[in-house]
């Protein structure tokens, strides 16, 4: 193989989109047939904030609702060139509920708000609640 073909890990950041399919679409077919690049994932949560699927975004978390789920995400690597860093908030992505050592990467999100809103109110993502 070309070392053409293969990205630097170093040189990307995950990207990460949505995707929109019917409701009426069961999501197994959809995860059987995959996106073209990347992978889907699922089975994230967010803790001081949540997701909008309407707005695309974070926003405030609703009362009582600690730790709600991310929808479905396509996941795939982008080189840092091709980034769009405007109105992001860095959302740093933990194992479980303990922070520190249990650090993975970080999620660009988007927002509306400043970014040092959710930096101060503590809003990571978790993949294990």
């Amino acid at each position: 193989m070309n070392s053409r073909e293969f990205l630097i890990v170093n040189n990307c950041r995950p990207s990460f989109s949505v995707p929109k399919f019917p409701l009426t679409q069961p999501l197994l077919s959809f995860r059987r047939s995959g996106p073209k690049d990347g992978a889907c994932i699922h089975g994230i949560f967010m803790e001081g904030a949540r997701w909008d699927v309407g707005l695309g975004c974070i926003t405030e978390a609703k009362l009582k609702d600690l730790y709600p789920p991310m929808p479905v995400i396509a996941l795939k690597a982008i080189t840092q060139d091709k980034l769009d860093v405007r109105n992001v908030y860095e959302c740093p992505v933990y194992k479980t509920r303990n922070r520190g050592p249990t650090y993975v990467w970080t999620f660009n999100l988007r927002t509306r708000e400043k970014p040092s809103r959710w930096v101060l109110g503590g809003v990571a993502i978790l993949l294990q609640v």
